[in-house]
């Protein structure tokens, strides 16, 4: 079960406002405000996807769509499209242009590859459009994985013609770069 809690206080304070209960396991849920207003919600390990009209109140039953995934997170796009980026066998991209009800994915049960690395991410809205994402080299449950760690950035943007995506170079222009401590 997924809870949704709201703060009207900048943070300072957090009430439940709503569960969302599945008949399977739900976890690493991740939240987008679509441009109609609607919350999406997608979880691991299913690739669950649940939707809200109402501010979060109420939600749709969550559905399965045929992707397991590993830290899921979504991000809308300036033109409305909803992107997924997830791990599983790598990093991987999936992106809807009708709120998450279907997906342009490199195939039926697996999204555009990104890097073959593990796959653990998060992203960021660019200016101009594209995804800014870092993610982990291994997923660091073993000792020796998280021993040999790294982080790794890397920009994408889905296509205009929503016929895939693109990775972009990551430069000056694109990236904050932090100061050289030296």
């Amino acid at each position: 079960m997924i809870g949704i809690f709201r703060s009207e206080d900048e943070g300072a304070t957090w009430k439940l406002l709503s569960k969302i209960a599945a008949d399977h396991d739900q976890f690493e849920p991740s939240t987008a405000r679509l441009k109609d207003g609607t919350l999406v919600v997608i979880t691991r390990p299913e690739g669950a996807l649940t939707w809200s009209k109402d501010g979060g109140r109420t939600w749709t039953e969550p559905v399965k769509f045929g992707m397991r995934m590993v830290a899921p997170t979504l991000q809308v796009l300036p033109d409305g499209t909803l992107v997924c980026h997830y791990g599983c066998s790598g990093l991987r991209a999936m992106f809807s242009t009708d709120g998450g009800h279907s997906w342009i994915a490199a195939a039926e049960n697996r999204g555009f590859l990104i890097d073959s690395t593990y796959g653990y991410s998060r992203s960021c809205l660019m200016p101009d459009g594209s995804l800014y994402l870092a993610y982990i080299a291994t997923g660091g449950a073993h000792p020796q994985e998280a021993a040999n760690n790294a982080i790794w950035s890397i920009r994408l943007k889905v296509r205009d013609d929503h016929s895939g995506i693109e990775l972009l170079p990551v430069d000056a222009e694109s990236a904050v770069v932090p100061p050289n401590p030296e």
